[in-house]
């Protein structure tokens, strides 16, 4: 009988649940850090330590490199990178401090630099406007200090203005309990002593970045912790933002000193009482449960600590999301500024929230642990949450922005997708092929901790919290996935650019103390980046006949020369005639534009290729390959063909 043909496209991402009779032949059943893209399997890129100095890679020889590796450090501290982020062109990267502070440092060419910050100075009774970059001045003590920054949290310039500046150079020390302040500008108000701005240690921070004021470099960068207040920052100054929010769901009663503008005590959950206090007042051990409201607070209270875990942005308001289920928007265009009176407002979700995520085309979404729901509106007047889905929810910081939201839940990773009605959404897994690989995960008890979204590849990224993780292509019709495994833990993530038009760069922060950037390097930091594929039985489309495999080849591009190990198993690995070799793949390229051909070097095939030729008998076959180095870079597996010739019916 003559000689047949079949040729397979490598597509389709791993397969865990389809019976192997008729699971498509380009699909895999086994793999270990191959990424599914569009030209099929490619393997998985290389990540180096990073900390703004020259990178590993752009070394010239083995020595060079290990030298540039070395010279590289963790972010100083203990424990892990408990927060990264690019902003402004630059990598900034958040670590607990040995004296039990939190420490936020910048990557610049000499390494971490940590960020200093200035002070806060608090004000009330203000009758006249400060302005930043002047001087303020202490009419009793005589100290001074350069206003930085000025945050009116309540009253008006006419005697009840009260907030804080933020200010630096500070020379002398203000008075205490208060004094008279006043600046060359003509600012007025009562001033109190001096406080250092700092961050506090621990949490996991979450991050945005948003232009709330117009002009074209006034984008700043927002974030909180959950351990600490939110936070605004625009490459030197550090503005803490103040909700209102305080106290607990199980605080009953709290003290209250030196009072500089009215507040209210909690009125979550709605059945408890609330208490209004007067400026100008002192409440020692205030009961929640005190007496009837006189008067409206306009400063908003809450029901958890002034603690908020996840930030975003949306209709240029800045939402904080507390775990206890709270969302704050606050007042429009201001970030700084959680006033009802300028547009400031408070939702109760009802259930501990796990994300937020703006970047939703008709709606900002709230993920919770066991629910979901979406914003509308425009302002606190309209704003209107409605649910999604109350069977499922997301884990927290496995929040991204596709096409559509994607996130993880005990199922395995959903899409939300926009229907054609404005606000409504239907859901969908993207990962049901692997739903027991994420399953055995739960059941291991083994927490997802960070995912990315990788732009330029349409690929959604997912970590746990033993380096393991996915890799989840959304490019075609069907979503394709497929496993990694790192030689370091993950415990946050971003990407970000840091030279405009030269596209999103990838970093992660590890348990050890060090920020590495992804999709760089042709090692895992210096390890050899160790994949395999192991590709399902293929008949051929004929199961059931005996079939004598003769050959098999796989395109591979690849810019380097590579050796690749290949192994066959025939009939479900009862056949005659697997065998195991180790092959040498030629370098190829892919085709390039036709004004660049003078550059091409047109002794290199277009196309690696991995030829064997095979002595199998049975009615399937299957191939297992597998790659190690920490010199060559990425090589893609495009397709399978194997020649055969057909015998008769397997009995």
């Amino acid at each position: 009988m003559g000689q047949e043909v079949h040729i397979s496209m490598m597509m389709g991402g791993l397969d865990l649940v389809t019976a192997p009779i008729v699971m498509d032949p380009g699909k895999a059943i086994a793999a270990s850090n191959y990424e599914p893209d569009v030209n099929g399997y490619t393997s998985h890129g290389g990540f180096e330590r990073y900390d703004g100095r020259p990178s590993p890679s752009s070394g010239l020889d083995p020595t060079e490199i290990a030298a540039l590796r070395a010279a590289i450090q963790k972010v100083p501290g203990d424990g892990p990178v408990r927060g990264v982020w690019v902003y402004n062109g630059y990598v900034y990267a958040f670590r607990d401090q040995l004296d039990g502070s939190g420490g936020m440092f910048r990557a610049e060419g000499a390494g971490w630099i940590k960020m200093s910050f200035g002070y806060k100075l608090q004000f009330g009774s203000g009758t006249a406007a400060f302005v930043p970059d002047e001087f303020v001045l202490g009419s009793t003590s005589g100290a001074s200090a350069m206003i930085n920054r000025v945050v009116k949290r309540e009253g008006a310039w006419s005697g009840s203005a009260a907030g804080f500046l933020i200010v630096s150079n500070v020379s002398g020390t203000f008075a205490s309990p208060s004094e008279v302040i006043t600046s060359g500008g003509g600012g007025h108000a009562t001033g109190f002593p001096t406080e250092p701005v700092n961050v506090l240690s621990g949490g996991r921070y979450d991050f945005t970045n948003h232009n709330f004021y117009g002009a074209q470099d006034r984008v700043r960068m927002y974030f909180c912790s959950g351990t600490d207040t939110a936070f605004e920052w625009n490459g030197s100054v550090l503005v803490p933002i103040y909700t209102g929010v305080s106290g607990s769901d199980t605080t009953s009663s709290l003290n209250v000193t030196n009072l500089l503008a009215p507040i209210q005590l909690p009125t979550y959950p709605a059945d408890r009482p609330v208490v209004a206090l007067t400026a100008g007042g002192n409440y020692p051990n205030v009961a929640a449960d005190g007496a009837n409201p006189t008067t409206f607070a306009n400063v908003i209270m809450g029901s958890t600590a002034e603690a908020p875990s996840f930030v975003a942005h949306y209709k240029n308001h800045l939402m904080l999301g507390y775990s206890n289920g709270a969302v704050l928007n606050s007042s429009l265009g201001e970030p700084l500024e959680y006033n009802t009176t300028t547009g400031a407002g408070e939702m109760d979700f009802g259930d501990k929230l796990t994300g937020l995520l703006s970047a939703a085309s008709t709606a900002m979404v709230v993920f919770a642990q066991n629910r979901i729901e979406y914003l509308t509106g425009d302002d606190a007047s309209n704003f209107t949450l409605s649910a999604l889905t109350d069977s499922s929810g997301a884990h927290a910081y496995t929040v991204q922005m596709m096409d559509m939201p994607m996130f993880l839940d005990d199922g395995g990773v959903h899409k939300a997708t926009a229907t054609d009605a404005f606000g409504d959404w239907r859901m969908g897994s993207v990962t049901q092929p692997v739903e027991p690989l994420v399953r055995q995960k739960k059941i291991d008890g083994i927490t997802p901790v960070a995912s990315l979204r990788i732009k330029a590849k349409d690929q959604y990224k997912l970590f746990w919290e033993d380096g393991t993780g996915i890799t989840v292509y959304v490019g075609r019709k069907d979503s394709e996935t497929l496993p990694f495994k790192l030689p370091i833990q993950v415990f946050c993530s971003c990407t970000g650019e840091l030279e405009f038009g030269k596209g999103e760069r990838v970093f992660v922060g590890g348990m050890d103390g060090y920020v590495y950037e992804m999709n760089r390097g042709t090692s895992f930091d210096g390890a050899p980046i160790e994949s395999y594929i192991r590709l399902p039985f293929n008949a051929a489309k004929s199961p059931v006949q005996q079939t004598r495999w003769q050959k098999a080849t796989f395109e591979i591009s690849t810019p380097d020369p590579i050796t690749i190990g290949v192994s066959f198993a025939v009939d479900y690995a009862k056949g005659l005639g697997g065998d195991a070799a180790n092959v040498n793949v030629e370098a190829g390229s892919t085709l390039i534009t036709s004004d660049l051909w003078d550059e091409v070097d047109w002794a290199k095939p277009v196309e690696g290729r991995l030829e064997y030729h095979l002595a199998g008998i049975g009615p399937n076959i299957a191939a297992t390959l597998i790659h190690s180095s920490a010199v060559a870079r990425q090589h893609t597996i495009s397709s399978q063909t194997y020649n055969f010739s057909r015998r008769g019916l397997k009995r």
